[in-house]
Formats: C-alpha cells, structure tokens, sequence
C-alpha cells in the first residue's frame, strides 16, 4: 500500500501524488526566495503575503521550515 503524505492544508495524498509533488516545488521555491531576502523585516513582509495568498497555514509552514534551516545553516557557518 502507497504511504500517504498530509498536506499542509491536512488533505492526505499518496506520498507519489502530483499533489504533493506541487506542494514539495512551491516549498522549495518560497524557501529559496526567503534565504534571497536579507533582512528579518522583509522576511515578515513575505510571509505576510504567503499568508493573504496561501492562507496561515501556510504562512505557518514556511515560517517553521525557514526557522529549521536557519538554525542548520547557522550551525553550519560558525
């Protein structure tokens, strides 16, 4: 049986969905976009737009996945 994947809006497809596939691309994309931007304050001003698109939810996301990768890199470059 197919491992199913919950998106972030809670729907739950097989992990091989195009759906899924999408989500993991437009991640991607707001995330290289967010290490492009160099201060905290325009940072805000994105996701604030991610959330008037997208909705909280994935304003949420992308906050938190942000977060986890600031922290890798941060660890990274010291």
């Amino acid at each position: 049986m197919q491992a199913l994947q919950t998106l972030i809006d809670g729907r739950e497809f097989p992990s091989d969905s195009v759906l899924v596939r999408h989500e993991r691309e437009v991640m991607a994309d707001h995330m290289q976009r967010m290490r492009g931007i160099r201060n905290a304050a325009d940072r805000r001003v994105y996701l604030e737009g991610v959330e008037r698109s997208q909705g909280k939810a994935w304003r949420d996301a992308l906050a938190a996945e942000y977060a986890a990768d600031w922290e890798k890199r941060k660890g990274v470059e010291k």
